[in-house]
């Protein structure tokens, strides 16, 4: 009598034993071979990826969308006339897709130039930097007084290293040749995945409320009514996550961009355009994307003064506190709803995963998981319905 008591189940506590099972066997599997599971997941990753370039691309684009669709274009969104809410749509797109085209049509044209100017003046120019260099830091050193013999060490190793590295390069332009031709196959792949993440955006974009139809449809269809509701809820927590990180990112990039070319304004810095475009585009990243751009912006400004790269790294470092102690707060932090620590362990971990993708939607792809955890140890979610007469 007590053996059939402990033997009957509840059928819902079945269902969830079977669950619980299939998931623990699932993941000894996957412990066992993870070097298939890397590889299925890289391979799902490249197939995956344009489609994930194509509605980051929209994300993006969806704040300026929505923007007219709601403020300028309302009047046209609420006409009466069937015809006129119908080239809403139509003419917000368009207005946006030209004012995308046309800001990074703006940028070529103002970096174009001074890069392939810098890049020839690298390339005729390299022995004299070098030698400038080693007489800056002669200079320096006799100013800290440093003896003359550790000088001229240090001044004759510079020197042979220079000497090393043009001889292989004179040595291996074959070799050179051939990363030359990886490095423009790699861009080629790029461009062909952006061409194809471009095209999916404006449809996503063009139809978004068809979208959202037709896979509430088949949630309905196809799906038990929890787990519909499930997924329309994180589908609502992720596009309201996406949609606020990327306002904010967006929002802290053009500020820093606008900061970064009125100081080195104000200081006199060469390559001002070029620099704070840099430094505005890497700002798409969290966190690491200003020091990839600043180090990139040092570069350039070395080639011309090393005391001008230094002034620059130190106009950096000060308008980085800044933006960290008064901006970041306010746009990113709140916008994702994560602690420091976590913004910054999602950065590093999506950019091993997914490189310069992965490191741009892995703070809102943390906040939904950060999100969804809290719900879930609150209570459920979505919360689960009580039984009548509980």
């Amino acid at each position: 009598m007590k053996g059939e008591i402990f033997l009957k189940f509840d059928p819902e506590d079945r269902r969830a034993a079977l669950r619980l099972l299939t998931i623990l066997i699932i993941l000894i599997v996957a412990v066992q071979n993870l070097s298939v599971v890397a590889a299925g997941l890289g391979w799902v990753w490249r197939v995956c990826l344009p489609v994930t370039v194509g509605f980051s691309i929209a994300f993006v684009l969806n704040v300026l969308l929505s923007y007219l669709e709601e403020v300028p274009l309302a009047p046209m969104r609420l006409s009466r006339k069937k015809w006129i809410r119908g080239m809403t749509r139509p003419l917000s797109l368009g207005i946006t897709v030209v004012a995308a085209v046309g800001l990074l049509s703006l940028a070529a044209l103002a970096a174009a130039p001074r890069i392939q100017s810098t890049a020839a003046l690298l390339v005729d120019n390299m022995q004299m930097y070098v030698d400038n260099l080693a007489d800056w830091l002669t200079d320096r050193m006799r100013w800290l007084h440093v003896p003359e013999k550790y000088i001229r060490d240090i001044t004759t190793n510079l020197q042979d290293l220079t000497s090393v590295l043009m001889s292989y390069i004179q040595s291996n332009q074959q070799s050179l040749a051939g990363v030359a031709v990886g490095v423009t196959t790699s861009v080629v792949d790029v461009t062909f995945t952006t061409v194809l993440g471009v095209f999916i955006a404006l449809y996503v974009l063009a139809a978004k409320e068809k979208i959202a139809r037709v896979s509430r449809r088949i949630g309905e269809v196809f799906l038990p009514e929890r787990v519909n509701r499930f997924l329309g809820e994180m589908a609502s927590l992720a596009y309201a996550t996406f949609a606020r990180f990327v306002r904010g990112q967006v929002v802290e990039a053009c500020v820093l961009g606008v900061t970064c070319a009125l100081g080195m304004w104000a200081l006199r810095l060469p390559h001002a355009v070029v620099v704070s475009l840099v430094v505005a585009a890497t700002a798409l990243i969290p966190v690491a994307g200003i020091w990839m751009g600043g180090v990139m912006g040092a570069f350039l400004l070395l080639l011309i003064d090393p005391v001008k790269a230094l002034i620059f790294v130190a106009f950096l470092t000060v308008l980085h506190q800044l933006e960290r102690r008064f901006l970041f707060p306010r746009l990113v932090e709140k916008s994702s709803a994560l602690p420091g620590l976590v913004i910054v362990c999602a950065v590093i971990v999506a950019g091993n995963i997914g490189g310069a993708v992965g490191m741009l939607i892995g703070v809102p792809v943390a906040s939904i998981l950060y999100e969804l955890t809290r719900r879930l140890v609150e209570g459920g979610f979505p919360p689960r319905p009580r039984k009548k007469g509980a």
